[in-house]
């Protein structure tokens, strides 16, 4: 589980080098970085350097886990989305950080 005490979101992104889709979620991810400064942490893992993901490849890329803070599980969102609609999830992710339920974030 991400630190349970921690104060920033870790978007984990597993992704393939040659990917066009995810190099320009890259910029999406970065320009929602900067506007969410200090709430968001981003590891970017290229797939290719993982020998088992060409026994188990994903069917899309890139693959996004989410961890908040105090959550036993990441939220998955598959392949890529608008700058509007990260800097959307960002601040639901936000919410959750600060206490309040997925419940009442997602509903």
């Amino acid at each position: 589980m991400w630190r349970k005490n921690n104060k920033e979101i870790l978007l984990l992104q597993l992704k393939q080098k040659d990917c066009p889709i995810c190099n320009d979620f890259k910029k999406i991810i970065d320009k929602t970085k900067l506007k969410h400064l200090g709430k968001l942490k981003v590891i970017e893992c290229e797939l290719q350097d993982f020998e088992e993901v060409n026994v188990f490849p994903h069917p899309i890329y890139p693959m996004n886990f989410f961890y908040v803070s105090g959550q036993e599980y990441p939220f998955i969102r598959a392949g890529a989305c608008t700058e509007e609609q990260l800097d959307n999830e960002i601040t639901k992710f936000s919410r959750v950080l600060k206490g309040e339920t997925i419940n009442e974030v997602f509903n």
